[in-house]
């Protein structure tokens, strides 16, 4: 979590220096095409599934505003991520990100 905090630290600087407004840092999950056994290739043991929340949770502890990730991990992210807030409106706005988002994959790909 410290390489991402010090990406949120080095864009924030980097903002504040130029005067323009800082990126939207986001983590990224695992690979749709990664399974339990290509994570275990590369030194992970655990499931597809744990080690989304794993690093779900340390992207949201290093102060990392969104996630890029397969809308299948949906369901056991809303099981730790807060939903998103929009003043004093509590709103869960994941199954709309992953309709819109699976649409425009689909039209990019089979245009």
């Amino acid at each position: 979590s410290t390489m991402l905090e010090r990406a949120l630290e080095g864009a924030n600087g980097a903002a504040e220096q130029t005067g323009y407004e800082a990126p939207l840092i986001l983590g990224v999950t695992v690979l749709t095409s990664m399974d339990e056994s290509d994570l275990n290739e590369v030194s992970v043991n655990k499931t597809p599934e744990n080690q989304v929340i794993h690093l779900a949770q340390m992207a949201t502890g290093a102060g990392l505003k969104g996630l890029v990730c397969s809308p299948k991990e949906i369901a056991p992210l809303r099981k730790v991520l807060p939903p998103i807030r929009f003043g004093s409106a509590l709103m869960d706005l994941s199954p709309i990100v992953a309709f819109f988002g699976i649409a425009l994959l689909q039209n990019f790909i089979c245009a």
